[in-house]
């Protein structure tokens, strides 16, 4: 899984990932380790990044939110915004939310 995962991020043009893990089992609803990484590796190769966060009550890492091309709130607009996302122009935006 390691390689076939880390394969396919060298290969990305852009990658999609979902913030929150299983909040109804993790009552801090951290971000998924695994995720956390394929993102600090992807922002490694230069690979624009959207992130997408549903809680929002819930804070973000200060290093993923660095790292980050873009941002969409799924408790607001971001999914409408995310499906109307230009990713051939890939316009930056950062969340606006309290960092941790």
């Amino acid at each position: 899984v390691f390689k076939l995962d880390t394969t396919h991020i060298y290969q990305a043009d852009a990658i999609v990932a979902i913030a929150d893990y299983k909040k109804e089992d993790n009552p801090d609803n951290e971000m998924d380790s695994g995720t956390a990484f394929e993102l600090g590796l992807a922002y490694g190769c230069h690979i624009p990044i959207a992130l997408v966060q549903f809680d929002p009550k819930k804070e973000l890492n200060l290093m993923v939110s660095r790292g980050i091309t873009a941002y969409f709130d799924a408790s607001k607009d971001g999914l409408k915004d995310l499906a109307a996302y230009d990713f051939d122009v890939m316009m930056p935006s950062r969340p606006d939310r309290p960092v941790i």
